[in-house]
């Protein structure tokens, strides 16, 4: 890592053993991180062995949201006028955890099956244009730009705890 730094210019330092308070950005920052995951995670009662999933999906939105630190842009703008930025990372935000139907192309079904299956909006995928969408059912995970999303609806919300068990309503009369 240190030939990486100095092939690139970059000058690299780190803190002193036993003082966090020289980490005051990055805690703060992840900080910021998980305060959104929780809530993320508490909001659509997604269940908690997601979380590596909502800590993605909380990064992404926050390098998309402007900041009065840098002029109200944001560090995607910022990274984009550096660097050769993908545009792969450009997705419009969606509702984490709401109800999105994934198409199923013609090519894997048949007149008689369903065109799309219901899942659940996890993330956005790293290294392609599209949506992570899970299925619950097939513990599948779909990434594509083929879907419709449902974002007045929580997939997880009528059916899970916060803690992923099943909810079981039991009528008394």
């Amino acid at each position: 890592m240190q030939e990486f730094f100095r092939e690139n210019g970059l000058i690299h330092q780190t803190s002193c053993p036993n003082t966090p308070q020289q980490n005051g950005v990055a805690k703060r920052k992840n900080r910021k991180l998980l305060e959104i995951t929780r809530a993320m995670i508490f909001d659509a009662q997604v269940p908690t062995h997601f979380w590596p999933k909502v800590v993605a999906t909380s990064a992404y939105l926050l390098n998309r949201l402007s900041s009065k630190i840098i002029n109200q842009k944001t560090p995607v703008q910022i990274l984009a006028t550096q660097t050769d930025f993908p545009h792969v990372q450009m997705l419009p935000p969606r509702v984490f955890g709401c109800s999105v139907f994934v198409h199923i192309s013609k090519a894997n079904r048949t007149k008689f099956d369903p065109c799309a299956e219901k899942c659940v909006f996890v993330g956005y995928a790293i290294h392609q244009k599209g949506y992570r969408c899970y299925n619950p059912i097939t513990h599948r995970v779909h990434v594509t730009m083929d879907c419709d999303f449902l974002e007045s609806e929580y997939f997880l919300s009528s059916q899970l705890d916060v803690q992923g068990r099943k909810v079981v309503n039991h009528q008394v009369g």
